[in-house]
């Protein structure tokens, strides 16, 4: 997928003091001004931790959209995490810095369900505990294993009907776009989690595989239309050299 710079990673054990944090706060605030989330990130890792994600980096304004400008990768283990878990929700999280790169108006099965292929993908190469492409899809992907998660989904009333289609969206407070809620979800015999992680990877493989394609052709191709980023339509119709 490529690599992306202006890009921090921060680490906060679970359970610690203060002063186990503090070393970090000029770089983060200084970071992310002037909407700092220091004291938020510090008081989830001393109540346990076990959040993992990409969070607010730096943004300007462009065109008249927020751009961002580097990216924040937050890993907040809990204290049963293992060495395995951790590794493999960086590669996940810094997948997300890579995607970011060309634009956070991503379809959220193809955000998360890339993050997630991209774990199986790099599985082989961690130092912790590594896995085959196979086994990574069979028991792991962060929910117990992709293909049980995705057979599970279609076995529901609720991916039976709707397969990928209100994928796009995904609900941010009461504002769910195409998609529906958690509960609509839990509701119908599946979990969100299932359809946008687990079936959205599972889709990714399947297009890779029946195109004849690699994934760095996938997601990077050098040819113009070809390969995810390079096919992206520019906000407004504009073209990117333009912004």
């Amino acid at each position: 997928m490529g690599g992306v710079s202006g890009c921090n990673a921060y680490v906060f054990q679970p359970n610690g003091d203060d002063s186990s944090y503090e070393a970090m706060r000029s770089t983060m605030c200084a970071q992310q001004k002037p909407h700092c989330s220091f004291e938020k990130d510090r008081a989830q890792a001393q109540t346990g931790g076990g959040q993992f994600y990409r969070g607010a980096g730096g943004t300007t304004c462009q065109c008249g959209q927020v751009v961002t400008t580097s990216h924040a990768l937050f890993y907040l283990p809990s204290s049963t995490d293992s060495d395995a878990d951790v590794s493999e929700r960086a590669v996940h999280e810094m997948v997300h810095a890579v995607q970011g790169k060309s634009g956070d108006a991503t379809p959220q099965w193809l955000m998360e369900g890339g993050a997630v292929q991209a774990e199986c993908l790099l599985a082989s190469l961690l130092s912790v505990n590594p896995s085959t492409y196979s086994v990574c899809f069979l028991t792991k992907g962060g929910r117990g294993g992709v293909i049980p998660n995705f057979l599970s989904y279609y076995a529901s009333n609720y991916g039976n009907t709707n397969g990928l289609r209100k994928a796009e969206d995904r609900c941010c407070g009461d504002f769910c776009g195409t998609g529906d809620s958690d509960a609509v979800l839990q509701a119908e015999g599946t979990a969100a989690g299932h359809l946008y992680y687990d079936v959205g990877a599972v889709a990714i493989a399947w297009a890779i595989n029946k195109s004849g394609k690699t994934s760095a052709q996938f997601w990077q191709s050098a040819t113009l239309g070809v390969g995810f980023w390079n096919a992206v339509v520019p906000y407004g119709g504009g073209g990117y050299s333009e912004a």
